[in-house]
């Protein structure tokens, strides 16, 4: 049991800006932005992706359409041949031979019909694959293989190559990594800040704001990493390593890109 017991009702604002922070918030900050360009950057290249799959399922399909129509056509050419071959051994003018190796080609033009209608199922269910859509969705498909469209100029594959999406997202992932290099080098540095701290201290909720009850505290604030090399060298090596691999990545993406450059030249060249 207590008598006399104080109640104390107390309200405070804290206040706290850096002033030097050895280069913790603007590294901090670039890695942030560098890191979502470069996954920004990743979404854009997974749906030119996404786009270039939808492509090429639906040639496939339209290609497996047009294979059945020329393994129906193979049916009747052998059909018609068979009825001649059996006309022919009738009339005595064939042998038996004739009309079983008509009675073959036709047991082979019907087997490459079967095939070229599974191809055309397998080849609609993949297109209802990449299109997110229901396996007994209807499909109709329009379009033809006449068309062959030209390839582009060199210069203008030079130019889609230097402005592919996955490639800027190694430019910004090794950009993310410098500026980590330079925060894990930030965290050796000292820190200056200003801070302060307003306060109302009173018993009663009615006299809480009373001008005679207030204090009020401001000041600069130094912080000095002392043990902190283990740490910022565990740092510093994994931001390098990252650093490398998007370097080496860059790298080779431009060799690449030089290689596919010279081969596009090669037609036109010639």
């Amino acid at each position: 049991f207590r008598a006399n017991f104080v109640r104390e009702n107390i309200m405070r604002v804290d206040i706290s800006q850096p002033i030097y922070t050895g280069g913790r918030l603007s590294n901090a900050y670039g890695a942030q932005a560098a890191t979502e360009e470069a996954n920004r950057l990743e979404l854009e290249r997974a749906q030119q992706a996404l786009t270039l799959r939808v492509y090429e399922t639906f040639y496939a399909a339209l290609m497996n359409d047009q294979g059945i129509r020329v393994s129906e056509e193979g049916v009747q050419i052998a059909e018609r041949h068979l009825d001649l071959a059996k006309v022919r051994f009738d009339a005595g003018s064939a042998a038996r031979l004739d009309v079983l190796r008509a009675e073959v080609e036709l047991a082979n033009a019907r087997t490459k019909l079967i095939r070229a209608r599974s191809a055309a199922a397998v080849s609609y269910q993949a297109l209802r694959t990449v299109l997110s859509l229901p396996q007994s969705e209807p499909l109709q498909l329009s379009g033809t293989l006449d068309q062959v469209p030209a390839l582009p100029a060199a210069p203008a594959l030079e130019g889609a190559l230097v402005a592919r999406a996955d490639i800027r997202a190694l430019g910004e992932q090794r950009e993310a990594a410098q500026r980590m290099v330079s925060l894990a080098n930030a965290e050796l540095k000292p820190t200056v800040a200003f801070s302060g701290n307003f306060q109302y201290q009173e018993d009663g909720i009615n006299t809480l704001l009373n001008s005679n009850n207030r204090s009020y505290q401001f000041g600069l604030s130094v912080s000095v990493p002392l043990f902190n090399a283990p740490a910022v060298a565990a740092k510093r090596g994994a931001a390098s390593a990252r650093w490398k691999q998007a370097e080496h990545g860059d790298r080779k993406s431009t060799r690449l890109n030089s290689s596919h450059v010279s081969e596009s030249r090669m037609p036109s060249s010639a």
